[in-house]
């Protein structure tokens, strides 16, 4: 059905999601932090890493997958790409190619 490949899609998004932001040679903390606040997070991470991406992951399984992939495409991170950021991110959560325009 639509829906089971939905879920499938949303699951392999949050996996690959929870494990790049579980890389900190990946992502730093204040990455995460502008990150969950595009995607609407209004608390204040915790500290510690493996919390930090719990509560984000928590907070996206709830959105729908459509939700999910638009705020991986906020443009506050073209701001950030001295460093390639988060369009690097995007390739690698959800797949070369999957960017507007590329």
């Amino acid at each position: 059905s639509a829906i089971a490949k939905q879920d499938a899609k949303k699951a392999e998004v949050l996996f690959s999601l929870k494990t790049l932001l579980s890389d900190k040679r990946q992502v730093s903390l204040s990455e995460m932090r502008v990150l969950a606040g595009s995607m609407g997070m209004k608390k204040e991470l915790p500290s510690r890493r493996p919390q930090a991406v719990n509560r984000i992951v928590e907070h996206l399984v709830e959105k729908p997958i459509e939700e999910i992939e638009a705020a991986l495409h906020v443009e506050l991170w073209a701001e950030e790409n001295e460093h390639q950021g988060f369009d690097r991110w995007v390739d690698l959560i959800l797949g070369e190619g999957s960017r507007p325009g590329h």
